[in-house]
């Protein structure tokens, strides 16, 4: 244990076209071996803050650091997992959880109950 695992700094993302930041300011860090749940209604920013962490959205402003890597600045850093094995572990989790059979659906279409086809 100990160490910080993910840290978040004064996170901001705004999306073109929007009124309002869908993250503003968040701020939060987890200790190696503490689990960390993100709660709140619709729009409040979850999906967008994991989104950062993943890399897959890039933030408007402030840092997202996983293990110390800044996730945007070095985001190949962070991840450095063999694309074979990502692959395996990424199955074994959608075995595990019952969703193989949607291994290729966009993650937006598990958000809000949307479904594929």
């Amino acid at each position: 244990m100990g160490g910080i695992a993910v840290e978040v700094r004064e996170l901001i993302k705004r999306y073109p076209k929007a009124q309002i930041n869908a993250v503003d300011g968040l701020s939060f860090a987890v200790v190696r071996g503490e689990i960390l749940g993100l709660l709140g209604p619709n729009g409040a920013g979850k999906s967008t803050t994991i989104g950062v962490l993943t890399t897959r959205v890039r933030p408007t402003g402030g840092q997202a650091l996983i293990a110390g890597v800044d996730v945007m600045a070095a985001p190949r850093t962070y991840h450095g997992v063999p694309r074979q094995v990502r692959r395996r572990r990424a199955e074994v989790l959608l075995e595990r959880f019952a969703l193989l059979e949607r291994a290729d659906d966009k993650p937006e279409w598990f958000s809000g109950g949307r479904t594929s086809g």
